[in-house]
């Protein structure tokens, strides 16, 4: 447990440098575009850090708590719940900073990302 703890803190507190780099896997941005993306990246970061972090550490000792008693369908139910709406939660926010980018990009950004979609595509396939 602790090595999966340790990998994750590490990647954790590098995706500010990790997402930029996976994105321009599929599209070159401009100086203003990468320095748009790097702030969004650091509120989106920030909001999970200080909104996020502190439900999911509630959730999980919720759940060490309820781990002391016989787990009920209901409960593992509700816990399964909460998880997907932490998922959803993150997924809009993140989405909503793509989409404020993606609004930006020329059409040769967009033509360069369809390109680069179509390849990633081609190698899942295969």
């Amino acid at each position: 447990v602790l090595v999966v703890c340790g990998s994750n803190r590490f990647f954790y507190f590098r995706l500010d440098f990790i997402l930029p780099c996976y994105l321009c896997r599929y599209v070159d941005l401009d100086r203003d575009q990468s320095w748009a993306f790097d702030t969004q990246i650091d509120a989106l970061l920030r909001w999970h850090r200080y909104e996020e972090l502190p439900d999911y550490t509630a959730q999980l000792d919720g759940f060490e708590a309820a781990l002391d008693a016989p787990i009920t369908t209901d409960y593992l139910q509700s816990f399964s719940d909460d998880l997907e709406l932490a998922w959803f939660r993150i997924r809009d926010r993140g989405l909503e900073e793509l989409l404020a980018l993606g609004d930006t990009l020329s059409e040769d950004q967009i033509e360069e990302f369809i390109e680069s979609l179509d390849e990633q595509q081609e190698k899942y396939e295969e």
